[in-house]
C-alpha cells in the first residue's frame, strides 16, 4: 500500500515521562488505514542515559488524554483527519504484535524512517502505541508519528 495514495499527518506531544508508560497512540478511523512514515522520540538533556522504546499494535485502546489540538495535516487542503491520537495511558492498552523493542541513548533520541516496502499498516479500526518499555530517569520527551491516512 503506497502512503501516496493518502493524506498525511503528524501527531506529537511532549511531557516528562518517568514511567513505564505508553505516551502516545494513534486510533485508525474505522473504514480507513493508517500507513506509519515515521516515529521519534528525543529529549534536550546532555547527560546519556539509555531508554526503551517499544512500538507495537495494539488491541485497545487503554485510557488515554485525546491530543489537543488532534492531528496536523502536512500539506495544503486536506480534511481534517479520521484517526484519533492521545496521549499518556492512565491505563494501559493491551499490546499485541510488539514492532520494535529497542534501546536507545536519549542524548541522541530515537528515529525510525522506514523505506515505501517497510512501511507499516495500522488496519482500519486498529491502534499503534509509543511505549517506554522501562522507566527512564524523569526526562521531558518529545515524539511524534508521521502517519498517513488511506481512503
Amino acid at each position: 500500500m503506497a502512503a501516496e495514495l493518502g493524506n498525511p499527518y503528524k501527531i506529537s506531544d511532549s511531557q516528562v515521562v518517568a514511567t513505564a508508560i505508553t505516551c502516545l497512540q494513534a486510533r485508525a478511523h474505522a473504514t480507513r488505514p493508517l500507513v506509519v512514515v515515521r516515529i521519534w522520540v528525543d529529549s534536550i538533556v546532555t547527560a546519556a542515559a539509555n531508554a526503551q522504546i517499544v512500538i507495537m499494535r495494539q488491541t485497545t485502546a487503554g485510557t488515554m488524554t485525546l491530543l489537543s489540538p488532534g492531528p496536523l495535516p502536512l500539506r495544503p487542503n486536506i480534511p481534517t483527519a479520521g484517526f484519533t491520537a492521545g496521549r499518556t495511558a492512565s491505563a494501559e492498552p493491551t499490546a499485541s504484535d510488539i514492532l520494535v523493542d529497542e534501546a536507545f541513548n536519549i542524548v541522541n533520541g530515537y528515529l525510525w524512517l522506514p523505506t515505501p516496502d517497510e512501511q507499516w499498516v495500522i488496519p482500519a479500526g486498529g491502534f499503534l502505541g509509543i511505549k517506554f518499555g522501562a522507566a527512564p530517569a524523569s526526562t521531558t520527551f518529545k515524539y511524534g508519528m508521521n502517519l498517513v491516512e488511506v481512503g
